[in-house]
């Protein structure tokens, strides 16, 4: 009776904890207005801009994420040539789930080549980690998808594109894994810093 009693009062406090996460994650967004994450991929480093202005709760998550140590090690599991990768998946086949869920931050952002967006399920409040990295235009998913970053230099978006071409298993039938590289794209380490400082003219 103990055990059980002691195990009901564990699954209740990790509960409490869990929602009490989910419900703070807004409340410190502007501590990242001047930041950058970093992806140091094996193909080199993803240096990307966040905008907690547009999506407050998907970047404190993302930054929470990144200095949890969460993507360290994780794999982008899905690449489609020109159109997009897609990365941070702790179970990296695409089913995985990240501590929380987030919701929904629409805004009158444009998908183009280097947009962060989060992926999500049907249920339009399911962003949880798993994030996309556009190489394109995407008119079908403004609106649709919460855009909360932008690849920040033109290096980095050499990185993005030369992941981009790695060869595949293309489109496969369930429960074959779709568009999974042939050999695995770590995220080696992921950090935030400030943004470096503007060059005098």
């Amino acid at each position: 009776m103990r055990v059980i009693l002691q195990l009901a009062v564990f699954s209740i406090f990790v509960t409490v904890c869990a929602a009490q996460s989910a419900d703070t994650l807004g409340n410190n967004a502007e501590a990242y207005a001047d930041s950058q994450a970093v992806l140091s991929t094996s193909f080199g480093d993803i240096v990307l801009d966040l905008y907690p202005d547009v999506a407050p709760k998907h970047v404190t998550s993302f930054a929470k994420l990144i200095n949890m140590g969460f993507y360290d090690s994780l794999t982008f599991h899905r690449v489609i040539k020109e159109v997009l990768i897609q990365g941070g998946d702790p179970k990296g086949d695409g089913s995985g789930k990240g501590p929380w869920s987030v919701p929904a931050e629409f805004s009158g952002l444009k998908h183009s080549d280097g947009t962060l967006a989060m992926a999500r399920s049907r249920d339009i409040n399911s962003g949880s980690c798993q994030f996309y990295i556009a190489m394109r235009p995407m008119p079908f998913l403004d609106g649709k998808y919460t855009i909360f970053g932008h690849v920040a230099d033109s290096t980095s978006l050499v990185v993005v594109h030369k992941i981009g071409e790695v060869k595949t298993t293309g489109k496969q039938q369930y429960p074959k894994l779709s568009d999974f590289p042939l050999k695995p794209i770590y995220i080696k380490k992921a950090y935030i810093r400030p943004k470096p400082a503007a060059k005098s003219k």
